[in-house]
């Protein structure tokens, strides 16, 4: 499993997002866009989130699904040990 981060360029809580799954050694792809961009004002609407990161978890067909942000992400996390998808 890997996660997608929709993210805005001086995000605090994107910063975070990166930082956690870098230190969880957990696999992400990491995309910054514009604040007022399309993609993200549909990404937006679509999740009913109005904040970022928008964090999708990525599963090995490559479908996506929505978790939240940096908390949400945050608590999915807890417990995980590292590269080889333990739980403590």
């Amino acid at each position: 499993m890997k996660y997608k981060i929709y993210a805005i360029e001086g995000c605090n809580f994107c910063n975070m997002t990166r930082g956690l799954l870098e230190e969880k050694g957990v696999p992400y792809e990491y995309i910054t866009l514009e604040a007022g961009s399309k993609l993200i004002l549909e990404l937006k609407d679509w999740t009913k989130q109005q904040t970022v990161p928008l964090v999708f978890e990525v599963d090995q067909d490559e479908q996506e699904k929505f978790i939240g942000g940096y908390t949400e992400l945050h608590k999915e996390l807890i417990g995980f040990k590292g590269k080889n998808n333990e739980r403590q």
